[in-house]
């Protein structure tokens, strides 16, 4: 994304249903216009409460983890921003370049 854009995003206010359908069509016109396909979105039903909790690791994310050949404390991801936590499994999904998720984890000082 250009830097405007991510601006934009961060500026682009998040408080009610037609502000996050705002939000969403602007995303989703973003990644089309960088990479000519259509976004995949995810789904929030069933991953929120995965970013939400901090009881212990979700188990896609020790997965992860494992194949990657590094590791979290369940102190450390308690430490995290929701934001953070979304972002780290976002990138355990299919279809991720593999190259993404040590860089987020190297950004939040992890592992």
């Amino acid at each position: 994304m250009t830097i405007e854009e991510r601006e934009q995003l961060a500026l682009l206010p998040v408080d009610s249903t037609v502000d996050l359908d705002i939000y969403r069509s602007y995303v989703l016109r973003i990644v089309h216009s960088h990479t000519g396909e259509n976004a995949t979105l995810l789904p929030t039903n069933n991953m929120h409460n995965l970013w939400s909790s901090v009881n212990a690791l979700p188990t896609v994310l020790e997965e992860k983890l494992g194949e990657s050949k590094m590791s979290i404390s369940i102190t450390q991801w308690k430490s995290l921003t929701v934001l953070q936590r979304f972002t780290l499994l976002k990138l355990t999904r299919p279809g991720h370049e593999n190259k993404n998720f040590p860089k987020a984890m190297k950004e939040f000082g992890l592992g």
